[in-house]
């Protein structure tokens, strides 16, 4: 019997395996059910580090669709999807579009190796830090790479998870649909 559970086990991890065919490229987005308009969540105010100590209100990115990206330098998975988060923001470049990322990194090393990769890949939209993870906590984020998208408003319209290929077709149109919405409220 223990044979036939441990051959059974190995044959179901063998197809699940292959069924992804490539594990070192980012998967469609895949998210919370975008919320209708009037059912999004406002958040309450919050503040960004930056690598200076500076800090910076997020009502600062008020009137865009702010796509804020939990991320850290050891994270493989959010080190894959940072450049479709680029490809993103190039792809909506002075439409109302950003890209905001926060690096949990922790100690002095890793805030070191965060700021190393986001000088080594030019990427153009700014990091931030969240040492004291207050804002970790605030968004209840519990995994790497976490995204929470912002409409005009800065209410939360949708949430990912995971390693996500945000220059699909299906994200895209959803992204098109939040920059053409008026901000309300």
């Amino acid at each position: 019997m223990l044979t036939i559970v441990v051959l059974a086990s190995a044959g179901y991890l063998t197809s699940s395996l292959r069924q992804r065919d490539d594990v070192s490229k980012p998967r469609t987005v895949e998210l919370d059910s975008p919320t209708e308009v009037g059912a999004r969540e406002a958040v309450r105010p919050f503040r960004l580090t930056g690598g200076d100590g500076k800090s910076i209100p997020f009502e600062q990115f008020k009137g865009q669709v702010v796509i804020l990206s939990f991320w850290a330098s050891w994270c493989t998975p959010c080190l894959l999807e940072m450049p479709t988060l680029a490809d993103v923001e190039k792809e909506f470049e002075g439409r109302g579009l950003k890209v905001v990322a926060v690096s949990v990194d922790e100690d002095d090393g890793g805030r070191t190796s965060a700021r190393d990769f986001w000088k080594s890949k030019a990427v153009a939209f700014p990091t931030f830090f969240d040492l004291d993870r207050k804002l970790q906590g605030q968004f209840k984020v519990d995994m790497l790479p976490s995204n929470l998208v912002f409409d005009r408003a800065g209410r939360v319209a949708f949430k990912s998870f995971g390693a996500n290929d945000w220059s699909s077709a299906q994200t895209l149109d959803l992204l098109e649909a939040l920059v053409q919405e008026a901000p309300q409220g």
